[in-house]
């Protein structure tokens, strides 16, 4: 199911709930890899290789979930996980489903996924003038804990490092 801006007007506003309910978030495998590598180059100034997301498949300690809505990637998100700490590597939702709460929903699914397998804490750095990353971590309880100077081999520019201690929605 593909949904583009034009056709978005016409049926009103995407729905998460209406999306989230059709879609299958689970780990990523090899065949998703060409729709993870596309939805990361029209994400990011300085993407991720091919390369970079095959070795990051065969980490123990690295875990991808993808967001398939009938066989249509429509997000994704990278973290490592060691010794109860999680550090998110990469999130992208693809560009005409943003905006209606995908990324808040891969990003609890897989910091709950962590924390089954022993997370406590999550950590990530985002561009400073990434506006949209901020919201979407500040929303979901990050907060701001410090500063990495000129980060972004690209652009110099710094990094803000984000935390949050995970605890269990039972608690």
């Amino acid at each position: 199911m593909s949904v583009d801006k034009n056709e978005t007007d016409e049926m009103g506003d995407l729905n998460s709930l209406d999306i989230i309910s059709e879609a299958t978030i689970r780990p990523m495998v090899k065949n998703d890899l060409m729709q993870v590598l596309e939805i990361e180059t029209n994400s990011f100034p300085t993407p991720w290789s091919l390369a970079l997301f095959q070795r990051e498949m065969e980490l123990d300690f690295s875990y991808i979930f993808v967001l398939d809505l009938d066989g249509e990637i429509i997000g994704y998100m990278n973290y490592w996980l060691s010794v109860g700490e999680v550090h998110i590597m990469s999130i992208a939702v693809k560009e005409s489903y943003r905006r209606v709460g995908i990324g808040s929903y891969i990003l609890q699914h897989s910091l709950d996924e962590a924390m089954l397998n022993g997370g406590i804490y999550a950590y990530l750095e985002v561009r400073v003038r990434n506006s949209a990353g901020l919201a979407l971590y500040r929303q979901n309880g990050f907060e701001l804990v410090g500063i990495r100077r000129g980060y972004y081999t690209d652009t110099k520019e710094d990094a803000l490092i984000m935390a949050k201690e995970l605890v269990p929605v039972c608690q």
